[in-house]
């Protein structure tokens, strides 16, 4: 399927990252309702460590199948550790690339997968030391309600620029 592209599209959602860190580690094969396997899989961790050549990135596409292969195997507790971290310094690794290239020393954090309290305290740190400012939902969560508000105010900003 994933050589033939079928039924596999593309996705730029990180949620769909935590879907298979949970499903390669053998976390809640059967869930009861959405998040709750990334959210037993946070429950894991206990000192988030960083897997070298855990990612690349090329043409301003991060890509994070080295540390899902890492995962293969992995006991869960250990591949929860492996897991965030290693995508908190991707993620940091990737927006500081993007802020080098544009200038641009500001981003924004939206999305189910920043409830996560560790993904967001190292994001918070990496982006910290960058220098990068964080925006993220201070009066909704930073899920779905949050995403639509935003999609909705950037229609708006952009309505009658044309």
């Amino acid at each position: 399927m994933l050589e033939r592209g079928v039924n596999s599209p593309v996705t730029s959602s990180c949620g769909r990252l935590f879907d298979a860190a949970c499903g390669l580690l053998g976390i809640k094969p059967v869930a009861q309702f959405e998040g709750e396997a990334p959210m037993a899989l946070e429950q894991l961790v206990s000192a988030p460590r960083v897997e070298a050549g855990g990612w690349h990135i090329d043409d301003g596409v991060l890509d994070l199948l080295p540390l899902l292969e890492r995962l293969i195997g992995a006991e869960p507790a250990a591949g929860a550790d492996v897991f965030h971290g290693t995508l908190a310094a991707a993620l940091g690794d990737w927006v500081d690339r993007a802020a080098e290239a544009t200038g641009v020393r500001r981003v924004a954090l939206g999305g189910g997968c920043f409830f996560n309290r560790v993904l967001r305290a190292g994001l918070d740190d990496k982006f910290g030391q960058r220098g990068i400012e964080v925006m993220a939902p201070r009066a909704m969560s930073p899920g779905d309600p949050a995403i639509s508000l935003g999609q909705v105010w950037v229609v708006a900003m952009t309505m009658g620029e044309e």
